[in-house]
């Protein structure tokens, strides 16, 4: 690979870094000047919760605020957190383990291990799947060290 390719590359994974704290930040910005009422939209966390979080009898016989719902909700849950701290504490995990992850499987790899981190994750233990990307994050980082360490050892 040359070493434009490469720096082309690193720059796309950085960008994209940066679009999904940008998303993640700007969501909880917003959930939190409404919690203090700085934005006039009551409720807003809960009414957001109830359209893009988990909720794990829409697995069972709960009917759904929209048809997509039962299956978007696995996807939208990783960009929600529980306040301010939740998400930055994500977001800093997230700047420096993406760098890694990126450097493993490229910007496009990342991105995909990255989604496919956050539904698979919260497919597998809907009832306890909490919102933000805490689940994306910890995907990531295992497949990558688990890829990292069978190309050591292989």
């Amino acid at each position: 690979m040359s070493e434009e390719s490469a720096s082309t590359r690193w720059a796309a994974g950085i960008f994209s870094l940066w679009i999904l704290v940008a998303l993640c930040v700007g969501i909880e910005g917003v959930l939190t000047l409404a919690d203090y009422g700085l934005i006039e939209l009551r409720n807003l966390r809960m009414r957001v919760y109830d359209y893009a979080g988990i909720w794990s009898g829409l697995l069972g016989l709960w009917e759904s605020n929209h048809p997509a719902y039962p299956n978007s909700m696995f996807l939208t849950c990783g960009f929600l957190h529980n306040g301010p701290s939740h998400m930055i504490v994500n977001m800093l995990t997230l700047w420096t383990a993406g760098e890694i992850v990126i450097d493993c499987v490229g910007s496009k790899g990342f991105l995909r291990l990255y989604a496919a981190s956050i539904v698979g994750g919260h497919r597998l233990r809907p009832s306890g799947a909490y919102p933000g990307a805490s689940v994306a994050l910890f995907g990531s980082s295992v497949v990558c060290g688990l890829g990292t360490t069978l190309t050591a050892i292989l």
